[in-house]
């Protein structure tokens, strides 16, 4: 019986969707603005500012201009947005667990090659 009221349920949450999108239409860009501020507290202008002005289009850690896909780098604890990262950049920190020392060992592990 439970695995019916779920799907029930999941049914619903996907005709609710459709007719949202039936309604409304779905605009990627207003979706995206809308879950930067969401999760992150950053308005377009505070982003644009961000990533166009501070660091001038390129990753705040390796400095990469053509990431392909740039992502918004916060700390987990508090929710403070550090910088834009690219991929990669990104990919490493989430790896090291945001972890100063794990990184700090890395770096010294590959000094020792």
């Amino acid at each position: 019986m439970e695995k019916a009221r779920y799907q029930r349920e999941k049914d619903q949450r996907i005709q609710r969707a459709a007719e949202r999108y039936e309604e409304h239409g779905y605009d990627r860009r207003r979706a995206w603005e809308w879950r930067m501020e969401r999760e992150y507290g950053l308005t377009p202008e505070s982003y644009a500012h961000m990533f166009y002005v501070k660091q001038e289009e390129k990753c705040a850690v390796c400095g990469t201009a053509e990431a392909g896909r740039w992502c918004i780098d916060h700390c987990h604890e508090t929710g403070v947005v550090r910088g834009i990262l690219c991929i990669k950049c990104n990919t490493a920190l989430g790896m090291a667990d945001d972890s100063a020392d794990r990184l700090l060992d890395l770096l010294n592990y590959l000094g020792k090659s």
